[in-house]
């Protein structure tokens, strides 16, 4: 077990009781959920909807304030339409 791999499992110590700010391994856990859901629904949407839906999904998010060019690049659409 390398020296790098026992430090980083003391800084996230730190971080989970709460010594130092950061992620805590309940947030990060919950995050990489979240993260797993959306790229599931991502790969369902881009099979079910033929690419002008596609569009119009990504039309929405960018009225959320959500980046364009990351939505297509996920919808696996170009950003020129």
């Amino acid at each position: 077990m390398s020296g790098q791999t026992i430090y980083d499992w003391r800084e996230q110590d730190l971080i989970d009781t709460g010594l130092k700010h950061g992620v805590t391994s309940c947030d990060n856990a919950e995050l990489e959920s979240e993260l797993a859901v959306t790229r599931r629904a991502g790969e369902l949407l881009k099979q079910a909807a033929p690419p002008k839906r596609r569009f119009e999904a990504i039309a929405v998010m960018a009225s959320e304030g959500l980046p364009v060019q990351t939505a297509c690049r996920v919808m696996e659409v170009s950003e020129l339409g």
